[in-house]
């Protein structure tokens, strides 16, 4: 019994001796440095537990996010899905961490063996379009394909293989994909055109009347458009019109013309043209243009008129330019030479007066004025010198006598006008002169044959409207005040 108890002290005294001298773990380290895992492969944690000879050194691991990655009893983590899990490896009371990201597995990329590119047909007309057909093998290799024209001058070829012919020739078409291409030459050629016949021309002209001098430009339809185009022009009698081989038109005297168009194969189309020529001063276009010329001095507020009266050898020539408003005049010159020379001029509201080398200058009164414009002015003017435009009967008693160097004579047949008595027996006579340049009337000359032998005769030469330059002398502001 004695020995029993002092094996049992002894024991015991062995055991509180083990127990006394435990060392615990103090370190906890996971040597892997790979931050990174891909999904359904496995890493085996390396772990060093401190100091070598804790009591204690097994070691327990946890996965803070299952989903993502798991960990076995022995390390072992998992990958299961793409994300960052926090893996813990503890020993004791110590642990240590590692962040994994859980990355998709890459595919290992398969290279292209072969490219086969293939066209429906190996020759193509200008503005055809024809696709290419590429086969790239093996299958599970990329399918990108990269096209190139060796001359986009002929054909050109789009992102998606789309061939399309602009100029003959030939172009080698390249495909490539990955490292390895496939070419193809194709043709290019013109397109076969068949010319139809021509089925119907028609010619017009942009007026069916011309002045002589001018010109007009014909233009001559074809149809169909794809037939040949090409026109023949000719000119029923060229002493009137004459025709280009573009269809240009010239007048060259008054008459009607049949221009006619004629087209490959016959057809023709025909236009009659009328010529004109407004210089030939006809009875009937006379009366407008007096009663033009009249009705336009007559309203016009400015203006420049020329003429001249005669009687025996007594020549008078009288200049008249105005510029003046229906309440006043702005400017005016009144020039007349004959036996005596004169000139007014009206200017700022002044007078300034010449006759022959005599000057003098004085205000312009409203009567001066008014009697400027009734004595020098249009109305009264015209009223006197144009009278004749007012009656019908004149023109109904106009015959053209004849025709020297463009001007036209017209006989006045009537014993009396407006109140005068012209004696035919003793060779009162009265006749009107028509002087035409360049188709317009530049002069109407009255003459009047007196029984007692002496010829009066009054002229009027029409410069045209519009401002007028007047001569105002420069040294108006010399004439001396009245």
């Amino acid at each position: 019994m004695k020995k029993i108890i002092t094996l049992f002290v002894l024991l015991f005294a062995v055991v509180a001796l083990a127990a006394c001298g435990k060392v615990e773990v103090s370190e906890v380290n996971i040597k892997n440095t790979a931050t990174t895992i891909e999904v359904g492969k496995s890493l085996t944690l390396e772990v060093e537990v401190l100091p070598a000879d804790a009591a204690d050194k097994k070691v327990t691991y946890t996965s803070d996010k299952p989903e993502f990655a798991t960990v076995s009893d022995s390390g072992v983590v998992l990958g299961v899905a793409e994300g960052v899990v926090v893996i813990t490896a503890k020993a004791g009371k110590i642990s240590d961490t590692i962040s994994l990201t859980v990355t998709a597995v890459e595919e290992e990329e398969i290279e292209v063996a072969s490219v086969e590119l293939t066209f429906a047909k190996t020759s193509l007309d200008i503005d055809e379009t024809l696709q290419a057909t590429v086969v790239v093998l093996p299958s599970e290799a990329p399918q990108a394909v990269v096209y190139k024209s060796s001359k986009p001058a002929v054909a050109t070829v789009s992102e998606t293989g789309l061939v399309k012919a602009i100029a003959a020739g030939e172009v080698v078409i390249t495909a490539t994909a990955g490292t390895k291409s496939k070419t193809v030459t194709l043709t290019v050629k013109e397109a076969e055109v068949i010319i139809p016949d021509v089925t119907s021309i028609v010619l017009t002209f942009p007026e069916l009347t011309v002045e002589k001098g001018a010109t007009l430009q014909a233009l001559a339809k074809v149809l169909p458009a794809l037939a040949v185009q090409t026109v023949v022009y000719s000119s029923s009698d060229s002493s009137i019109a004459t025709i280009s081989e573009s269809g240009l038109l010239t007048a060259l005297k008054a008459g009607e013309v049949t221009i006619t168009a004629t087209a490959v194969g016959g057809l023709t189309s025909e236009v009659t043209i009328e010529v004109t020529d407004s210089s030939v001063i006809s009875l009937e276009n006379l009366k407008s243009r007096i009663n033009q010329i009249a009705n336009s001095y007559n309203t016009s507020l400015t203006g420049f008129i020329k003429m001249k009266a005669a009687l025996g050898d007594d020549v008078l020539n009288t200049e008249f330019a105005y510029n003046y408003s229906e309440t006043g005049i702005n400017e005016l010159m009144y020039k007349q030479v004959g036996t005596t020379e004169s000139h007014i001029y009206v200017k700022d509201q002044k007078v300034y007066m010449l006759e022959n080398a005599v000057k003098g200058q004085s205000p312009l009164s409203p009567s001066e004025e008014t009697m400027l414009k009734q004595q020098y002015g249009v109305s009264a003017f015209t009223s006197q010198m144009l009278n004749y435009a007012k009656d019908e009967s004149f023109f109904l008693n106009l015959s053209l006598e004849g025709e020297a160097e463009g001007i036209y004579t017209f006989a006045l047949n009537l014993e009396t006008y407006d109140g005068a008595t012209f004696d035919l027996a003793g060779k009162d006579a009265i006749s009107l002169e028509v002087t035409a340049i360049d188709g317009a009337i530049s002069k109407i000359e009255l003459k009047i044959a007196n029984s007692n032998g002496t010829n009066g005769s009054t002229s009027i030469e029409f410069l045209g409207l519009g401002v007028p330059t007047i001569p105002f002398p420069s040294d108006l502001i010399l004439y001396p005040a009245n």
